[in-house]
């Protein structure tokens, strides 16, 4: 009976698989204890690399956002010299001024002392004078006597005649009127024909305007224009081409903006739409070759100087820009136009300051690039109306 309930003594296997039982527990613990250890080394390490990948993270976009600040000020930098080069050169080469009478009258004479001996040409579209008034015409008499007596025989006038007749009188009637004043003021007045090609479109417009050619009547034997190709042949030799009414302009100028011209013929004035049946390049490319060709300009004459007094689109100046390098014969031509208002005149100056940009960009490709920004456009807005004008007679440099 003591035997079968007293315990049984272990033998030596029992002892052995006890003692394997607890060294694998134990390893099992250091095992578990092992890999928590690597878990938290990993996520140590992977702490680590996060914060250098923040860290160099951090020093690339500050080292890109310095590199572009840095260009944004260069940018800057190029756009203010280059308007300063532009304001210093147009104040005698492309300026662009609106006013009162009597300041553009001083305007004209500063500009014909400023160029003397030069022979010059005033340009007056009075399509873009919309319904003249008795006070309108004798103002524009007015500003072509001082110039053709300023000129003497240097001088000549062309007169494109208004299109639109005034309320009191006819269209006819504002021809005999604008005739009366030349002779009132000694202007001789040689009468022409604008000739212009068919319109584009089904549209009922005339293709043929009047014109005079104008003298100093003082002067008239011995000017130089007095045997020229228009007054011969009394009209143009080439038909003015119609531009498309999609290119009519009504000029749009506000603060601190890219000019623009607005769209949509249906929005347009009779006198916005007439302003533009002479639109483009054509119209004085064609009159001023016609002026100066048989002419009898001096042996030495290198350059002529214009005078637009119905400054609107900005076609007749940017012809004036290009002759030398495209027409004959090859003369600098230096303009003062002369707008009805302020925002004709912002319009006329900025539209040819972005096409200058535009120009020095496609010349020089390899050069810095120049972006025309609101804040460039400004400079002028704010410096250039009444006292400088738009060219670029150089390359923004570096």
């Amino acid at each position: 009976m003591f035997t079968e309930h007293a315990p049984e003594k272990p033998t030596s296997a029992d002892v052995i698989e006890e003692k394997i039982k607890g060294v694998d527990e134990h390893v099992g613990s250091l095992t578990r204890d092992a890999r928590k250890a690597q878990w938290e080394i990993d996520s140590l390490s992977l702490a680590r690399d996060l914060a250098q990948i923040g860290k160099l993270l951090d020093l690339t976009v500050q080292n890109e956002h310095s590199k572009r600040t840095e260009r944004i000020l260069h940018l800057r930098n190029q756009n203010t010299i280059g308007a300063s080069l532009v304001a210093d050169w147009m104040s005698t080469n492309l300026a662009v001024h609106s006013g009162p009478m009597k300041d553009q009258v001083n305007l004209v004479d500063r500009f014909m002392v400023r160029s003397p001996g030069s022979p010059a040409i005033i340009w007056v579209d009075l399509m873009k004078a919309g319904r003249l008034t008795g006070g309108d015409v004798s103002d524009y008499v007015d500003l072509i006597g001082v110039a053709l007596q300023k000129a003497g025989k240097m001088g000549c006038a062309i007169v494109v005649s208004p299109f639109l007749s005034s309320e009191k009188i006819p269209n006819r009637g504002s021809q005999g009127r604008l005739e009366a004043k030349f002779d009132a003021k000694s202007i001789w007045s040689e009468a022409i024909t604008v000739r212009c090609s068919q319109p584009p479109s089904q549209r009922k417009v005339p293709i043929q305007f009047d014109g005079w050619v104008l003298l100093a009547e003082s002067s008239r034997d011995e000017n130089i224009f007095r045997s020229c190709q228009l007054i011969q042949d009394r009209s143009n030799r080439h038909e003015v081409a119609w531009q498309a009414e999609a290119n009519y302009i009504v000029p749009v100028a506000s603060k601190d903006t890219v000019p623009h011209a607005s769209e949509g013929m249906r929005s347009l004035s009779d006198v916005q739409e007439t302003a533009q049946f002479l639109a483009g390049e054509d119209l004085p490319r064609i009159l001023l070759k016609s002026v100066l060709q048989k002419s009898e300009l001096p042996d030495t004459c290198q350059s002529v100087s214009m005078i637009n007094l119905t400054g609107y689109d900005g076609w007749l100046e940017k012809v004036c820009r290009r002759w030398r390098e495209r027409e004959t014969p090859q003369l600098s031509m230096k303009v003062l136009t002369l707008a009805k208002n302020l925002a004709t005149a912002e319009f006329v100056e900025k539209s040819l300051a972005l096409e200058l940009m535009e120009d020095m960009m496609v010349s020089n490709p390899g050069s810095n690039p120049v972006f025309v920004t609101n804040e460039w456009v400004s400079r002028f807005s704010k410096s250039t109306i009444h006292s400088h004008s738009i060219v670029l007679s150089c390359l923004v440099r570096s």
